[in-house]
Order: structure tokens, then C-alpha cells, then sequence
């Protein structure tokens, strides 16, 4: 028996996916039938997120929001749950960072929703001025002004069946930029990619090689409907044989070996 070929992907392709926009603020709602996916693509649930912000962010809740979303969105991992599922159970009429969830709240939530896994957590944004003097050779003066900000967004990701908390992720934007502007605008980006990278590596794709063409080129059964995209990096693994209990009958799977990265 010929041993199979996995591939494991790593998504680190650009933050490009549409999500909708939070809400926030229970309300109590009859539960609905909802569609909750299926093994390989599990129903998820992004609660509003509480945090903190500098003022010259304004409130970034709703940027932040929609990036965590799309990371996850990303991957093609997971079955999105809308808002428009989410607004059967949550109010319009307040504002998401005064709405608090516990892990016990969350999945109560994530039931009345159809989601397998719920994902709560927090951010906070930071931005300051700095301005430092610049003297060159002939003794002409600069003034320089930056704006250093940062985003950090703390997650967990709870299964709705134990409560138990699956996954913890974390990720931190940084910017130092000439104005508040940009600083802000290039800190949401950067968070953007960190975010997508950090869930990406922790839910990977998986698919067989179905034929290697040259040391460097092989094909594999997934593609774009799998969150695959170029310049994506893989990792191939070779599985030894199953081993078959001789008084159980328990199959004991065969071990997995690392044959190459590209």
C-alpha cells in the first residue's frame, strides 16, 4: 500500500474579503433554525468586541470588527454566520463595546444562532506624537513628527457544545506614520494581515498531491474554493502504513513524516 501525500497550507494572502458590519446589545429573540455547517466547515459566530480606544481613533470598533471577520472569512474553514442571523437575537440599540460577553453568555448566544464555535475577546488602540529635531551639516533644522499607534485584538474561540475554549488568538498592528491619518488607516492594515496569518496557521487546508510534476511543482486536489491563492506555502507529509491491533482491531494510524516545505 502506497503511503498518502498530505499538503498543508499556510494562508498568508492579502485581506481582501468583504464582511458584515457588528452589532450589538441582546435582545431576547425566539431561537431560529439556522444553518450550523458541517464537519469540514463548521458554523462560527463573531460577537462584538470590547475595547478601548485612543480619542484620536474615534471609535474603531466597527474596523476591527469586520477584519477579525474576514480572517476568519479567509480560510474557508468555517461557515459565517451573518448579521442578519446575529440580528435575530442582538439589538441595534447600543453600542457593541458596552456589550459584554462571558464564555457562558457567548455560547448561549452561539446556540440560539446555530453556531458550532463563538469567538469573543477584546482590542485596544493606541496612537501618540512624537516630534524630534533634526540637525545637518550645515546647521539647518528639521522638525519630524510621527505618530506611532498599535491594535491589539485578543480572541478565544469557544465551542458551543463544551464550552470549552478551543483556540486562543492573538495579533498586534503596528504604524508609525507622518499624521494621525495615516497612522491609523496603516495600523488597520497591518492588523489586517497579522490577523489573517494567525488564523490562517492555526486552521490550515488540507488535501492530498495527486501528482508531482518536477522537485519543485506537484499538483494538489485544492484550489480557490478552498482559500487557496498564490504565492500560499505548503507543507507535504508522507503517512507510514496503519497498524492494525491484533486483539482490538483498532486501526493505529501510521506515522506522520515531514518530505518537504514550498
Amino acid at each position: 500500500m502506497k503511503p498518502l501525500l498530505l499538503a498543508a497550507v499556510l494562508l498568508v494572502v492579502p485581506l481582501q474579503a468583504q464582511t458584515a458590519d457588528p452589532v450589538a446589545g441582546l435582545t431576547e429573540a425566539p431561537a431560529a433554525a439556522m444553518a450550523s455547517g458541517d464537519a469540514q466547515h463548521p458554523a462560527i459566530a463573531v460577537l462584538p468586541l470590547r475595547g478601548q480606544a485612543a480619542q484620536a481613533f474615534g471609535n474603531p470598533g466597527d474596523a476591527i470588527y469586520q477584519r477579525v471577520t474576514a480572517s476568519f472569512f479567509k480560510t474557508k474553514r468555517f461557515t459565517m454566520i451573518e448579521r442578519a442571523q446575529l440580528g435575530a437575537v442582538l439589538g441595534e440599540g447600543k453600542n457593541q463595546n458596552t456589550v459584554a460577553f462571558d464564555d457562558a453568555s457567548a455560547v448561549a448566544l452561539g446556540r440560539q444562532v446555530g453556531a458550532k464555535i463563538v469567538v469573543i475577546g477584546s482590542y485596544s488602540a493606541n496612537i501618540s506624537h512624537t516630534s524630534d529635531r533634526l540637525v545637518d551639516k550645515k546647521g539647518n533644522v528639521t522638525m519630524v513628527e510621527a505618530f506611532p499607534a498599535d491594535v491589539t485584538v485578543n480572541l478565544r474561540m469557544v465551542s458551543v457544545e463544551t464550552g470549552h475554549i478551543q483556540e486562543v488568538v492573538d495579533a498586534k498592528g503596528t504604524a508609525n506614520e507622518g499624521n494621525p491619518a495615516a497612522s491609523t488607516r496603516v495600523v488597520l492594515e497591518d492588523l489586517s494581515r497579522k490577523m489573517e496569518r494567525e488564523v490562517g496557521n492555526r486552521f490550515p487546508a488540507f488535501g492530498y498531491v495527486i501528482k508531482v510534476l518536477d522537485p519543485k511543482q506537484a499538483v494538489i486536489d485544492l484550489g480557490k474554493a478552498d482559500g487557496i491563492a498564490e504565492k500560499d506555502e505548503f507543507s507535504v507529509f508522507e503517512r507510514g502504513e496503519d497498524i492494525v491491533h491484533p486483539v482490538t482491531g483498532k486501526i493505529i494510524k501510521g506515522e506522520k513524516r515531514l518530505v518537504t516545505e514550498f
